[in-house]
Order: structure tokens, then sequence, then C-alpha cells
């Protein structure tokens, strides 16, 4: 039996009206119905170092201090990514975060660290507070030997455990749909990436077990971010939802689709 419970449920199918409950940071634009992450010159050409976050506007009760409970919740969003008109490698990727209340985007833009972590800091999990998981179009030192990859990140950009984002089949600027929970009693964080409008694509899966309330504040944010550096990339979020929901009596919470 649930006597309370602190929710959250939105739902953005595109952004082509009035998006008052969302934060835009950096580069993000409204663009045609969807959200632009990272900025282009007047000719549509991707710009380098560029960083933009969507964030919802209002915190999020991840645990309550009095008991212990964390929530459940599940986001789902899709997104474009691909190359410049120029050509070119593509980077650097995308990530959906989850950190504390006001956070803001790096005072250093450098690509590897996707709009999330100072780059002075964000290998040193002592000095973040932050969880998300990424989608990594680019190769940089600290990442495995398959690229692209998905990842899930723990206070810094080395990521705790990783899975090859499969484009096999795939055309260039085809729509990825991706699905993250997160189950409260198991404390499992799992990450799925798919093209369902694609034939024969393959779907990437990624999960974790991770504390939530051992990493992160009793309130947060919770956002999706693009990111380019030297090499740069067309990224456009097409849609958003997300549900949480922290029972403060009862145990059980149902992942179920959105």
């Amino acid at each position: 039996k649930v006597k309370s419970a602190d929710t959250v449920c939105f739902t953005y199918p595109n952004f082509g009206n009035a998006v008052s409950d969302l934060i835009l940071q950096g580069a993000a634009t409204p663009d045609k119905g969807t959200v632009k992450l990272t900025a282009t010159d007047s000719n549509g050409i991707p710009r380098t170092n560029s960083v933009g976050r969507v964030l919802f506007s209002s915190p999020i009760h991840l645990w309550e201090k009095s008991t212990g409970k964390e929530a459940s919740f599940s986001t789902s969003f899709s997104f474009i990514t691909k190359p410049s008109p120029k050509g070119g490698t593509i980077a650097d990727g995308l990530t959906f975060f989850i950190a504390p209340p006001g956070t803001t985007i790096p005072s250093k833009i450098e690509g590897e660290y996707l709009g999330v972590l100072e780059p002075s800091t964000g290998n040193d999990p002592s000095k973040n507070q932050i969880v998300f998981c990424e989608f990594d179009l680019y190769k940089n030192g600290i990442d495995p030997s398959y690229t692209p990859h998905l990842g899930i990140n723990v206070n810094q950009i080395k990521s705790e455990v990783t899975a090859p984002w499969n484009t096999t089949n795939v055309p260039t600027g085809s729509t990825a749909f991706v699905r993250i929970t997160y189950d409260a009693p198991s404390k499992k964080l799992s990450v799925t990436l798919s093209y369902p409008d694609v034939s024969n694509s393959f779907r990437s899966t990624l999960s974790h077990t991770v504390s939530l309330k051992d990493k992160l504040p009793e309130w947060v944010s919770v956002g999706i971010s693009g990111c380019s550096g030297l090499q740069v990339s067309l990224n456009n979020l097409l849609s958003w939802s997300f549900s949480s929901e922290l029972k403060k009596v009862g145990t059980s919470f149902a992942i179920t689709d959105m």
C-alpha cells in the first residue's frame, strides 16, 4: 500500500511548442520542432568546441534522507546525429545526466568530457557529483577499443561499464531511440539504444549496479547534453519523456514502457 509519493512525469513528443518547463543551456536552441544541441554557423556547418544542454526545470526527489528510500525512474528520448556537410570524423557525443540542482556547463569545453565535466577534474571522482549515460561517437584515450559505444559513468569521464553502439545497417542520419531505467530495489541502471525504424538494425544494451543515493544528493536535476570538440557533428534532440516515483511507504515500482 502506498500512502504518499513524490512523482514527476513529463513528455515532449517534439519541441515545436513552448517549452517553458525546460532549461536550455549553451548552444541548445529550438530548431524546427527539435532542439539543436551543438552550434552551427549560418551555412549549417557545425562549430568546434560546442556544448548544448536541455534540463527539466524542476528538481527531482531522488531519495529520502529520513528513510533512505530511492526513487525508481524511466526516461526515453530520441535523437539524430550526423557528420558535418563538409565531411570529416564525427564527434563527440551525447549524455543523459543526473546532477545537483543548479548544474551548469563546464567553464572549459573539451569534446571528450561531453559537456558534463570540467577537463581539470573530470578524471577525479572525488571532485564530482554526477551520474550519466554516454553515447560516445569518438574514441579518446580513455575509451574502449570499439567506437562508437555506450557507457555508464559515475563521477568521472572513465566509464564504469561500456558496450558497443551497434550501427550495423543503420543509414547516416537515422533516428536513435534511447530508454534508460533505474530500478531502486535492485539498484540496476539500464540503457537500451535502438533504431526501430531501420530494418535489420541491432539493439545496443548496457547495465550497471549502482546506488544512486550514495553518489548523488537527495534532490537532483536531469538533463541531456550534446558536445563537439575539435571534431564535430550535427546533434538534434527530437523527443524526451521522463517518469519517476519516490514511494515513502511501500517497496515496489513497476517500470513500464512509456
